[in-house]
């Protein structure tokens, strides 16, 4: 019994993880270039930009709480990341001002080098201590402070990926106040309720991994995705073929997971 339902659960994980690494390889080898479908969270992003540009405001664009040193939340940050980049190359090209509020130190020098990039690419002006700005390795002190901010800047456009906690809907209820078009991407399902009810578009769980791995030019992203969508494919056959076999009263995919 100490072991009863974790053989079956063993071999999936196996089976799953030998998935994501085999699509990893071949991207990275370029073997296999995985592709995914445009999300709409890009187009949503893209009408944001040109908003605050027709409006003569700015875009702020917080990358979140979270460390990529966190076993359980590095996935949002770099994620965050990645559509920092993008973020940052098309407020240059589309010529909106940038404003990136940061919470963790130690994702603060590549946020800059990021932006700093994206920046040199598109021969703007980047102003150091403007551009990318250090707020409060507190939740609540950094939510105090963007508030702040988005009330003296006034951008139009408030995107905000990541990890969050309570401090979310402090800021994105100061968003609202000053009519800022939001967009949120988060898969901590403590803040999703938050982002639905407070943001313009909301991207919950996976979809921020699937944007971010869309406008990475890193095929390895791609890969990771497409290897989690085969174990979820595995997931969805189980589940059919034991509904099904169950109501006729066979119950040998029961038996298999209870092995």
């Amino acid at each position: 019994m100490i072991i009863a339902g974790r053989i079956s659960w063993l071999i999936f994980t196996v089976i799953s993880s030998f998935a994501m690494l085999l699509f990893l390889i071949l991207s990275k080898k370029g073997i296999y270039d995985p592709q995914i479908r445009r999300h709409p969270g890009i187009d949503a992003i893209d009408e944001a930009v040109s908003r605050a540009v027709e409006m003569g405001r700015p875009v702020s664009y917080c990358p979140g709480g979270g460390s990529l040193y966190d076993s359980k939340y590095a996935g949002d940050t770099a994620a965050a990341l990645s559509l920092l980049g993008y973020v940052a190359k098309i407020s240059v090209e589309k010529g909106a001002r940038l404003i990136v509020p940061i919470m963790d130190p130690t994702i603060l020098s590549v946020a800059q080098e990021i932006v700093k990039t994206a920046y040199r690419l598109g021969d703007a002006e980047y102003i150091e201590g403007d551009t990318v700005r250090y707020l409060s390795p507190d939740s609540w002190a950094f939510g105090i402070a963007y508030a702040g901010m988005l009330y003296d800047e006034r951008p139009a456009t408030s995107i905000l990926f990541g990890l969050y906690s309570a401090h979310f809907l402090l800021m994105t209820e100061s968003g609202v106040d000053i009519g800022a078009f939001q967009i949120a991407g988060t898969t901590n399902v403590l803040t999703m309720p938050f982002a639905v009810s407070s943001c313009d578009f909301a991207l919950l769980g996976e979809d921020e991994y699937a944007a971010a791995a869309y406008v990475d030019p890193d095929p390895v992203q791609r890969g990771v995705i497409l290897g989690q969508d085969i174990a979820k494919v595995i997931v969805i056959i189980l589940l059919v073929a034991g509904a099904l076999l169950s109501t006729v009263g066979n119950n040998l995919i029961r038996n298999i997971l209870s092995w």
